[in-house]
């Protein structure tokens, strides 16, 4: 006998899809591996006596979280096992952190020896296989990187030809009976989804039709498909902002298949995070629309500006378009018990003791006339207008002003470079600890803000040269919009949210309103103007 120690032995064997999707199961099967161990063990000339054997089959070997993993770490700390045996290091697992912390401190430090056959590693023995064992770890790790790779890669492009891969269908459709793959509507939810869409086309804010929903007690999407959540927290039942904002930024309402609006973290970590709408997989006319593609685009337009607004306050025209110059921050509305309203920066109110920004203060009513009385003068401006491709076309001036934006739109990409080059050379200086963690971090955030003030910058530049160069041209549907407009007496929100991209108020209570159409004549006026402004500044986008 090597030794008078005596080895109760934790047999470990897993098998995981991924191998069977690799048919390696005569290879990596449950039997083979216990087989492999059973005779190893028979032909070692040591004390080692077979306490348990456990076994966790169709688990990936990316998570340690598996039902007979933890049986045998349990085991372990009961002081019933003190040797485990695997086939090789990869069944012990792939994620090669957690596979070496369990190799070189868990069983270390509890006093375990740890054994893989076909890598020859021992812990027991001072041999080269334990030394090159975190090697072997990182292999078996990349081995299930790829391999999730390879998963989502195929996943993806049967999502891309149209194909629903979700298990559960999206709240107001369900799964066709034919073809999992496909949706058909739910007549019943179908209903609260047009509701829901006709709330928002009509002004009313997320947490408005959320509240609305609530108290009418109508069932939540979880409650609906009855879902079991788990433990039910207080708001359970309660429909959330959040759930109607995802619902109505939602392309799937409108027949266009939509996913890919959540991922995993990563292949070891089962957490999902929303993914910006870019990344999303929209495949167009894969079903039968519950909403027309009218409403849902008036929608994005207006709902944005409402979808925080709390039940409990005044549906103001204004709340959402307003902003502060001086910090960026929206613009608020106090509403008084006689009902006086007033705007202050929002900014200002949340920090005021640190003097962050200043208040802004206006009176809400006046400002909300004096905002519709101009809004109105632009509109009949923009009606009695001549042909605005004519105007452009015509201007002597046209390439004069083009050679002037270059120029802006150039030196405006210079100075992004000359940020991100700073932005470098801080990260250095930390490395090198010439300034502190905190200083890099508070750099940091300066270079990157100046960096998205640069690209705003820039992008309104490459819009206006767009403009000049006959890319962007006004649409024959503002026309009707602002007639509709000039024959209400008070437009309401939708209106006013196709002509209004927002309104900015500086701390002089100068206010700018800055539009989504453009009156040719004196957009003409502007870009001349333009050429002439101190230091290549942009003036405003009206």
């Amino acid at each position: 006998m090597k030794g008078s120690k005596i080895y109760n032995v934790g047999i470990y064997i897993r098998l995981s899809r991924e191998d069977e999707d690799k048919k390696k199961m005569e290879s990596e099967s449950i039997s083979n591996q216990r087989n492999i161990i059973l005779d190893y063990i028979n032909k070692q000339d040591e004390n080692f006596k077979i306490y348990d054997e456990y076994v966790d089959d169709g688990v990936s070997g990316t998570t340690f979280d598996r039902p007979d993993f933890n049986r045998l770490i349990k085991d372990i700390e009961s002081g019933y096992v003190n040797c485990v045996i695997t086939k090789d290091y990869s069944r012990l697992g792939r994620d090669y952190i957690k596979a070496g912390e369990y190799m070189e401190k868990y069983f270390p430090e509890h006093n375990v020896r740890y054994i893989a056959i076909l890598d020859d590693i021992d812990t027991y023995l001072d041999n080269v296989s334990n030394d090159i064992a975190p090697f072997k770890a990182v292999f078996n790790d990349q081995y299930a990187k790829d391999t999730s790779k390879k998963v989502k890669r195929t996943l993806r492009n049967r999502k891309e030809q149209g194909l629903f891969l979700g298990w559960k269908a999206v709240y107001g459709y369900k799964l066709d009976e034919n073809d999992r793959y496909k949706l058909v509507v739910d007549e019943e939810a179908a209903k609260v989804v047009k509701r829901i869409f006709k709330m928002a086309y009509d002004g009313m804010g997320c947490k408005v039709i959320a509240d609305t929903l609530s108290k009418e007690g109508v069932p939540i999407p979880s409650v609906y498909a009855d879902l079991n959540r788990g433990r039910k927290s207080s708001a359970y039942g309660l429909w959330n902002s959040r759930t109607i904002d995802e619902m109505l930024n939602n392309e799937t309402y409108i027949g266009n298949m939509t996913q890919g609006r959540r991922k995993r973290i990563n292949y070891k970590i089962k957490k999902e995070i929303r993914t910006p709408k870019e990344s999303w997989i929209i495949v167009e006319n894969t079903h039968e629309p519950i909403i027309d593609k009218e409403m849902f685009d008036v929608v994005q337009k207006s709902y944005k500006k409402n979808k925080n607004q709390q039940s409990n306050t005044k549906n103001h025209l204004l709340k959402g378009f307003m902003f502060c110059e001086e910090c960026g921050h929206a613009i608020s509305i106090s509403t008084k018990k006689d009902g006086r309203a007033y705007i202050n920066c929002s900014y200002y109110q949340k920090y005021s003791k640190f003097k962050v920004c200043t208040p802004h203060t206006m009176n809400y009513f006046l400002l909300e006339e004096m905002v519709l009385k101009e809004v109105r003068d632009m509109c009949k401006k923009y009606v009695k207008s001549t042909n605005f491709e004519t105007i452009l076309k015509n201007s002597s001036k046209r390439n004069k002003l083009r050679e002037n934006l270059l120029g802006q739109i150039n030196a405006c990409k210079l100075e992004k470079e000359k940020l991100s080059n700073r932005k470098k050379q801080i990260y250095f200086d930390k490395a090198d600890e010439v300034i502190t963690l905190e200083e890099y971090r508070d750099f940091s955030n300066q270079i990157v803000n100046e960096i998205i003030k640069q690209d705003e910058i820039l992008n309104e530049l490459e819009k206006q040269l767009g403009i000049l160069e006959n890319k962007i041209t006004p649409n024959d549907e503002y026309q009707e919009i602002i007639k509709e407009y000039l024959k209400m007496r008070k437009p309401n929100k939708r209106l006013l949210s196709y002509i209004i991209d927002k309104i900015i108020i500086n701390q002089n209570k100068e206010i700018t309103i800055k539009y989504n159409i453009k009156n040719p004549q004196d957009l003409l006026n502007e870009i001349s103007a333009k050429k002439t402004a101190k230091n290549g500044n942009v003036i405003d986008g009206n």
